[in-house]
């Protein structure tokens, strides 16, 4: 009986033996099985982190393009503005035509009726029309015209003007 006896413990440790072994194996499968785990962790925070930094330049990008395109509308504005400012005074041009108050010497005289009836009959001085000034001419005696944003610029007349 010693030999069954000794058979049984020798079979009761190869049974001990095998589920080491499988712990073990089984162990070691767990330990493949996270550090697989671990390297996907690790790739997928490498990729977030590589997103986020997109995210960041593409927010960069969207600061700038919303710069660009406030800087783009308030030229629209300014444009807009500076475009109907050209039309007023295209329009109130239209209220005027050259004159010759003498030879060689020209003012911008008001078309009557051209706007309304009140305005009454002025002229401008043409050097300061041209550049985009309106100055009336004041009489200056009965022949004479002064611009009074030209001192020395006094307009002669052989006869009065009256048309």
């Amino acid at each position: 009986m010693i030999e069954i006896s000794d058979a049984i413990s020798t079979f009761s440790a190869i049974i001990e033996l095998a589920k080491t072994a499988m712990s073990a194996r089984d162990s070691a499968k767990v330990e493949e099985a996270l550090f697989e785990l671990k390297v996907k962790y690790l790739s997928a925070m490498e990729g977030s982190l590589q997103l986020q930094g997109q995210i960041a330049a593409l927010q960069g990008d969207k600061a700038a393009l919303q710069s660009k395109l406030l800087v783009s509308k308030q030229f629209l504005l300014d444009t807009q503005a500076e475009l109907d400012q050209l039309k007023d005074s295209l329009a109130e041009r239209e209220h005027y035509a050259l004159y010759a108050m003498d030879a060689g010497i020209f003012c911008y005289r008001y078309k009557t009726g051209a706007d309304d009836e009140q305005t009454p009959a002025h002229y401008l001085c043409q050097p300061c029309w041209d550049s985009g000034k309106k100055s009336i001419l004041r009489m200056f005696k009965d022949t004479r015209y002064l611009c009074p944003e030209h001192d020395h610029h006094k307009l002669m007349l052989t006869h009065p003007v009256h048309d």
